[in-house]
């Protein structure tokens, strides 16, 4: 009996974790999309269009006890599905950013001068990982993930 009930609990916890199979219509809209990971608190408004481009906006809190900052990001690329995985593809540029460290007085905007490195380190780092997977809960739900861990939720907005 318990082994029973056992197996019953298992099958419970397993079956919200089957996502549900999804085209690249599904991806087509408007996406509010949070992620908490290290420290990071990143919303992000994500622009999926029928044409294959993509415009990205993020807001992103990095918590760091040192030095907090908020960085704002406006991106544009390409995207196009192969099965679970978006690629991400055409990311050459930042179309926006700003960085601000959060000081006892209030945020204080970094230099342009001064983020000019990381903001290559960004453009790189979207070159280099330009892919992640997508799983679709519902048609208004999905998650993204990376192979390192980092990912978060997207709902649609309407």
């Amino acid at each position: 009996m318990r082994g029973l009930l056992i197996s019953a609990i298992l099958m419970a916890l397993a079956m919200p974790s089957h996502a549900m199979s999804f085209t690249r219509g599904d991806m087509i809209g408007d996406w509010l999309c949070q992620t908490d990971y290290q420290g990071e608190k990143n919303t992000g408004l994500m622009r999926y269009h029928a044409d294959g481009t993509a415009d990205e906006y993020n807001e992103i809190i990095y918590q760091s006890p040192s030095s907090p900052t908020l960085e704002f990001i406006g991106s544009h690329y390409n995207w196009r599905l192969e099965g679970d995985k978006l690629h991400m593809d055409g990311f050459n540029s930042l179309a926006y950013y700003e960085q601000y460290y959060f000081l006892p007085g209030g945020l204080v905007r970094v230099d342009d001068s001064e983020t000019a490195e990381y903001q290559e380190y960004i453009v790189e780092s979207y070159q280099q990982d330009n892919w992640h997977y997508v799983a679709f809960d519902d048609k208004d739900t999905h998650r993204f993930y990376f192979e390192n861990g980092y990912g978060g939720v997207c709902k649609r907005l309407k």
